[in-house]
């Protein structure tokens, strides 16, 4: 009965790395938040990194082909996608502000120094570990979506996470395992296009000393290895 509707339901959906730290940190989150979807409105802050993300996958499509967007356009696209969000006026308002400041500073920042060799938003469904357990075997779906891949050479890349909350020093843990998570990713991504060689995290908001940062991170296969076992633990 209703154990079975959860394993299948949590077969089906898959696991995406929101959901993995979560289940790690407590199944019983994982459970009702990642699951169940109890119907929980989307936060400020959520609404927030939507709104970013989708313009700097448009900054990124045209920076690829050379069709580079000055600042004005930029902020301009962040304007029309915030708006196009369900935020209260005042709201609104504060994140435009928030917004604006981050890509402005971001834009001079990094302006013309990006890698063109690139893919925004690469979408990965429906990867297939096999779990063995005293249940019985069942097969675990993963997923995930790269925000940016970087090419280092033709099947070599960087991938890119961008994050749009304040750098925590408390939260490398995450981040690194988020990481592993994309490598595990593209390792068993059936098209087997891409080696994964470093993975960044790009953080659209500076620091409390103004200057922006990406954290870099090589990614051994033996912490991907060690990121697998953990999964296969906790199903």
């Amino acid at each position: 009965g209703d154990k079975q509707y959860l394993q299948n339901l949590f077969l089906e959906q898959g696991l995406a790395v929101t959901a993995l730290n979560n289940y790690i940190k407590c199944p019983w989150e994982y459970f009702f938040v990642n699951l169940i979807r109890l119907p929980k409105a989307q936060s400020k802050h959520q609404m927030y990194g939507i709104a970013i993300h989708e313009t700097l996958r448009v900054f990124f499509n045209k920076y690829k082909e050379e069709q580079d967007m000055n600042l004005q356009d930029l902020l301009s696209l962040f304007e029309f996608n915030l708006k196009n969000t369900l935020l209260s006026p005042s709201d609104l308002s504060d994140s435009l502000n928030k917004g604006k400041d981050s890509l402005q500073g971001y834009f001079e920042a990094y302006k013309g120094t990006w890698n063109r060799n690139l893919l925004t938003e690469y979408s990965i469904r429906g990867v297939h570990i096999e779990v063995q357990d005293k249940r019985g075997d069942f097969t675990l779906i993963l997923k995930g979506n790269l925000d940016k891949i970087e090419f280092i050479d033709d099947t070599v890349v960087n991938v890119v996470d961008y994050k749009t909350g304040k750098r925590k020093s408390d939260n490398k843990e995450n981040y690194h395992r988020q990481l592993s998570f994309y490598k595990l990713l593209l390792q068993l991504d059936e098209k087997k296009k891409y080696i994964m060689k470093s993975g960044e995290l790009d953080f659209i908001e500076p620091g409390s000393n103004g200057k922006y940062v990406k954290d870099k991170f090589e990614i051994s296969d033996e912490e991907v290895d060690a990121l697998l076992i953990l999964i296969k633990e906790k199903a």
